[in-house]
């Protein structure tokens, strides 16, 4: 998690490392490259605050934007090109007051705390996914301690 600021409006980004994969021939799945890249999803001071005011059940969490930097390419037809996507060209395309404004919630981020204070959690998910992605909480989830949740608070 980090803290930075859209002109002078505070904003908090969360910062999420993800494993891939492409195929040289995906059709018959030859040819395996696995690579990693990161995920950057923007909330506002509000969304923010909302993480450490969590209530015993589901909480839900309006995540501005998100973009991607690292590894990402072309897949069309099992080719892989890399892009020169860059946190810096990643940051700098989100430094837009647009993403703080009017209704930009793009992704949602579901948090469940627990009664013994153990915090479960999905992936923050597009709102368009979200339509047809009802979280259960009884089948998957990821979990930690309160103690680790916190770590993402900036001090």
């Amino acid at each position: 998690m980090k803290k930075s600021k859209i002109d002078t409006i505070p904003v908090y980004l969360l910062y999420i490392g993800t494993w891939s994969y492409y195929y040289d021939y995906p059709a018959i799945k030859v040819g395996r490259h696995n690579f990693k890249y990161t995920e950057v999803f923007l909330m506002s001071q509000e969304s923010y605050d909302m993480l450490w005011n969590l209530d015993t059940g589901i909480t839900i969490i309006p995540i501005n934007t998100h973009n991607s930097f690292g590894e990402l390419g072309d897949y069309t037809n099992g080719r892989y090109d890399a892009d020169d996507n860059t946190e810096r060209d990643l940051l700098i395309e989100m430094n837009n007051e647009k993403y703080l404004t009017g209704d930009r919630t793009v992704c949602r981020w579901h948090i469940k705390k627990e009664a013994d204070g153990k915090i479960r959690f999905h992936p923050p998910a597009a709102k368009d996914i979200f339509r047809t992605f009802k979280p259960d909480f009884n089948e998957s989830y990821y979990e930690v301690t309160q103690a680790t949740f916190n770590k993402l608070m900036i001090k």
